[in-house]
């Protein structure tokens, strides 16, 4: 068993720590618990799996979307200063060429992306493509951040490291916190590790993304969430605003959260605990994971941290520690707990997916699928891996006409031919050759939870792509004249 390092004063809740972080198979892990103001903080495992360094009061996390919350409480003080204006068309301040001959960019607002109502997707390509009016519904977008980001260092003048070190970092005493990376943070950064506990590579982050490439600790962290709950730096309106329901998440064809009740503020996502007022955020690197909840007065939460990709696996266990019974976090954001059935081994089939090992993912899924609740997916998932086993064996060859009048954009997707077939890009995606499973239906080896069907007219032309997801769902994307 690693060591693990505490300041708890509660022998129990460190062990409680510890266990949990065995259990999920997490390699690192850093907790702040929140109570009455005070903060007390937990360190379990290592920086990097096998090296022995452990995880320390010094170590560095990614805090991935934990960074939106940081970001806007800097356009709160840039507001009270009179340097931005929540309700300015961003357009008014500064052209985005990503959004060319996007007529409804021209309303967005700083409280339209700070809420996710900007009507952008969450990632893009070149071109950006409005999925809504802005203002009409809530759409969760890191690209909203980033394009508000340029806007706040066109108006001020200065770059968003230096603002974040002068208005947010300085004030807060947040020493062990940066966007951007420093060479003095190389030691102590921890090392992302994947679903197998396989390392993957760190971030250094070289240019600033306002959404995403916060590294900093527990620690700091609560030290931001509870001078964020107090109002420490902000004016009472800008306060009262950054906490104030925006919009609900959930409404008529809303981004599909089920029915969590859930809103949004300025930056926070906000729900409601025996009355009281909940402010949270997850944050989701890939394979470095984080999470905090807290009350809106600051008395009681907790901020953490796992390099790993399975660190919100824990995130309803450390929550029922706080605030039992709370879900609708966890439901919206749809990361399943370390302890469901049929979890190991559903790791398992995708681990032997993303290793090639096809015919054995396929027996996992079999293995897993009467043990969980969404048993259809994963019999798909096998089925569809199956498809692609077989056409590896016998490739369906399509004629060289009929790649060419396949190929062209259709909305954010594009197909285009490469060689003897036809590779696939979406907007924020890196491009992938499709595997033929049909005449007009593909497979990709990167995803075994997807596929894509082209869908012609009466005459034969093609007219739209589908995508076809395992768990039943499906996306249509229009060609594009």
């Amino acid at each position: 068993m690693l060591v693990l390092l505490l300041l708890l004063s509660d022998p129990k809740s460190a062990a409680f720590y510890a266990d949990l972080c065995q259990k999920a198979e997490l390699p690192g892990f850093a907790i702040a618990e929140i109570h009455d103001g005070s903060i007390q903080t937990a360190f379990y495992g290592e920086k990097e799996k096998g090296t022995g360094q452990l995880v320390n009061r010094a170590s560095v996390f990614q805090a991935a979307s934990l960074s939106k919350p940081v970001f806007a409480y800097l356009c709160l003080r840039l507001v009270d200063q009179g340097l931005l204006d929540l309700d300015q068309p961003l357009m008014d301040l500064l052209a985005n060429p990503r959004l060319a001959g996007e007529p409804l960019a021209s309303k967005m607002t700083a409280r339209h992306v700070l809420a996710h109502r900007s009507g952008l997707p969450n990632w893009g390509g070149d071109h950006l493509s409005m999925r809504f009016e802005p203002g009409q519904k809530f759409g969760y977008s890191g690209e909203g951040f980033v394009y508000l980001g340029q806007v706040v260092e066109k108006v001020t003048g200065r770059s968003l490291d230096a603002l974040f070190q002068k208005e947010v970092f300085g004030p807060l005493k947040m020493r062990r916190s940066s966007f951007i990376w420093r060479t003095a943070l190389e030691k102590d950064l921890t090392t992302p590790h994947d679903s197998t506990g396989n390392p993957s590579p760190k971030q250094r982050f070289e240019s600033i993304n306002v959404a995403a490439s916060l590294l900093t600790t527990p620690e700091d962290y609560a030290h931001f969430l509870i001078a964020l709950c107090d109002g420490v730096g902000l004016s009472p309106e800008s306060h009262k605003q950054m906490f104030s329901a925006q919009g609900s998440v959930v409404g008529p064809g809303d981004d599909g959260y089920g029915t969590v009740h859930l809103d949004w503020g300025l930056g926070i996502g906000l729900t409601l605990w025996q009355d009281r007022q909940i402010v949270w955020h997850w944050g989701d690197n890939g394979d470095a994971k984080a999470l905090f909840l807290i009350d809106a007065e600051g008395k009681q939460g907790c901020v953490y941290f796992a390099n790993s990709a399975e660190g919100l696996s824990i995130g309803r266990a450390v929550s029922e520690r706080f605030f039992p019974g709370l879900k609708d976090p966890f439901d919206m954001a749809g990361y399943e707990s370390f302890d469901a059935p049929g979890r190991k081994e559903r790791r398992m089939a995708e681990a032997f997916f993303r290793q090639g090992q096809w015919s054995e993912a396929v027996a996992a899924y079999q293995k897993a699928a009467p043990l969980v609740a969404n048993k259809g997916e994963l019999e798909t998932r096998a089925l569809w891996i199956q498809q692609l086993i077989e056409a590896k064996k016998q490739l369906i060859v399509l004629d060289r006409a009929e790649l060419d009048r396949i190929a062209g954009h259709y909305g954010p997707r594009t197909l285009e031919v490469k060689g003897n077939g036809l590779v696939y890009s979406r907007e924020g995606q890196k491009p992938m050759t499709l595997i033929p499973v049909a005449p007009l239906r593909f497979g990709m080896d990167r995803f075994d939870f997807f596929q894509l069907e082209v869908l012609l007219d009466e005459s034969g032309n093609p007219v739209a792509l589908v995508g076809h997801y395992a768990n039943g769902e499906q996306d249509r994307s229009d060609r594009t004249p």
